[in-house]
């Protein structure tokens, strides 16, 4: 898995430090062995990603449902005798769901554990095929099942089996994407003249609405988090489609990008945060790229280097975001992470500039990591600094910049930096004793003294 750092420049909003400044590194998850495509779709807490990748089997071209983690990728496999699954979405228990064919060449919900595949089956007297697209804590699962070859129905797998949902009045199919520890579900149906965002409770199923339209009134809810809050996207009076958020004051437009026609919601995490994708053209055409919503505003998560397009499927509440990207000029797309990490403010060799270093000196480089509004130097975890890839040989407290705020100054052997001769910055990267990691860098001039 390779990582790629770059600067995305907005104010994060994201809990506990509202004045810092976020960066997120770009890994390329890769794909299983054979095949160039990969697709990520669900987070959990963990860092723990499902979704599938393309690869061969048994010499011919399959889909396989697999687990992201710090060891890599894991083929999940299928159901017995079966050949292709995919994976939708993962629990902090680890749960994998999604879809298997079996041996008889039908497509079934399937949910992942530590014991195997295990077939969630189908509506009872029914085995037109299944799918699982949500599970929550609980180990709860929702999907759709079909009822006939043209017709199927949100489901709700539990601890006592299969329930249909049904649908909205008037409406002849469904499907529940995302289901919440509450056991709030949300989906789609059919339903007064249009497919509309649905959420079913204890009470039944009910139409969450659409944004103002003229022609079309469609509507459809992909995640539901914690506190209730539903996303998705609705048509519009143009008859594009926008990213919307419904919450406690009703449905709201998140907008799109300046010039570009259409934005999808896909998953919304504990506080707030949003991510999906907008598109430059008509549905089906045109670039697209991944974005956070923050609360206010959409911003671009941007592509790796080199790629072209991007959609972002999953975030989780410490704010990682998995989806995929493509390859420019080589139509193949691996699936994404976007890790959040904290921007500080650095100082190299504090009250000296420019900063220069000797890399043959066996002398040791000071860097401060200093206290701003909304970010305390003292919560950086020093074991975990890194400077140039260089181990800390020191450390202690110390107002550097003489605002009265106490800052965190570090000393590095400076010929164990990772510099050379044409080396203009240094990046310094660690954790703060809450887990988050963060990344700072200040410029630099190598110098040389002859000995």
């Amino acid at each position: 898995m390779k990582a790629v750092l770059f600067i995305l420049g907005f104010a994060c909003v994201w809990p506990p430090m509202a004045n810092a400044r976020l960066v997120y590194a770009i890994t390329d998850l890769g794909t299983l062995p054979g095949k160039a495509d990969s697709f990520a779709y669900g987070i959990n807490n963990h860092v723990q990603i499902a979704g599938f990748s393309y690869t061969v089997h048994n010499g011919n071209g399959v889909i396989r449902a697999c687990l992201w983690d710090a060891a890599g990728i894991h083929d999940l496999g299928t159901l017995p005798g079966g050949r292709s699954s995919g994976a939708w979405a993962i629990n902090d228990r680890g749960e994998v769901v999604g879809w298997s064919y079996t041996s008889s060449g039908s497509e079934h919900a399937c949910l992942w554990d530590e014991n195997g595949a295990h077939d969630l089956g189908a509506l009872p007297g029914s085995d037109y095929g299944s799918g699982a697209c949500g599970v929550n804590n609980n180990g709860q699962t929702v999907g759709y099942a079909y009822l006939s070859p043209y017709q199927y129905h949100a489901v709700l797998w539990d601890s006592s089996g299969i329930h249909d949902l049904g649908t909205l009045p008037e409406g002849f199919s469904s499907t529940a994407v995302d289901i919440n520890d509450n056991r709030q579900i949300v989906g789609w149906s059919d339903g007064y003249g249009g497919r509309r965002a649905c959420l079913w409770d204890s009470s039944g199923a009910h139409d969450l609405g659409a944004l103002p339209t003229t022609d079309w009134h469609q509507s459809f809810a992909q995640s539901v988090n914690n506190r209730g809050y539903v996303v998705g996207y609705s048509a519009t009076s143009d008859n594009t489609a926008r990213a919307c958020l419904w919450d406690n004051v009703g449905i709201r437009n998140l907008g799109t990008f300046p010039g570009w026609l259409n934005s999808f919601g896909c998953d919304i995490n504990d506080s707030g945060l949003v991510v999906g994708y907008v598109m430059q053209g008509y549905t089906g055409y045109g670039y697209t790229h991944a974005f956070v919503w923050d609360g206010t505003s959409l911003f671009d998560l941007d592509t790796p280097l080199g790629w072209y397009s991007s959609w972002a499927y999953g975030i989780n509440n410490h704010g990682h975001v998995v989806g995929n990207s493509t390859v420019a000029f080589a139509g193949y797309s691996h699936a994404i992470l976007w890790t959040p990490m904290i921007r500080v403010t650095i100082d190299l060799k504090p009250g000296e500039y420019p900063n220069t270093i000797n890399l043959r000196s066996k002398g040791v480089v000071p860097v401060a990591v200093l206290s701003i509004p909304g970010f305390d130097a003292d919560t950086v975890d020093p074991p975990t600094v890194r400077f140039c890839s260089a181990e800390p040989l020191r450390w202690h407290l110390e107002d550097v910049d003489r605002d009265s705020d106490a800052d965190l100054l570090f000393y590095f052997g400076a010929q164990s930096l990772d510099l050379n001769a044409e080396s203009t910055e240094g990046t310094l990267t660690g954790r703060t004793t809450d887990g988050d990691q963060i990344v700072g860098a200040d410029s630099m001039r190598i110098v040389s003294v002859s000995r």
